[in-house]
């Protein structure tokens, strides 16, 4: 078998396994759009009425010092699935600004 045949193979193979990865990750988008409501990230984000910077949230949140670090992974799963924010790049500093659907979840946080 040459390169080319391998690759195409490798690359149907791939686009093959895709659907059932997603399926079966689905879970996560979900899990983390708990955790942050749970979390009161967008109440917190949307009380603080301008972009965020990481560290102003995590102080925010008032979580353990062992527990910051996953702030980052969450926000990050939250920006990848366009749920609750958006991320912004300025001055080297990575902030959390309001969407839409953040102001929807505060809104609705406060009924």
């Amino acid at each position: 078998m040459n390169t080319t045949n391998l690759a195409r193979g490798s690359a149907e193979f791939l686009q093959a396994q895709y659907p059932i990865y997603k399926h079966i990750f689905s879970f996560i988008s979900s899990l983390s759009l708990e955790c942050a409501v749970q979390l009161s990230i967008p109440e917190i984000i949307n009380s603080h009425n301008q972009p965020m910077t990481l560290p102003n949230l995590v102080s925010a949140l008032r979580l353990p010092r062992s527990k910051t670090g996953h702030v980052h992974r969450l926000m990050r799963l939250l920006v990848h699935n366009g749920w609750s924010v958006k991320l912004l790049k300025t001055a080297e500093v990575l902030s959390r600004d309001r969407t839409p659907l953040s102001m929807l979840e505060a809104a609705q946080g406060q009924q």
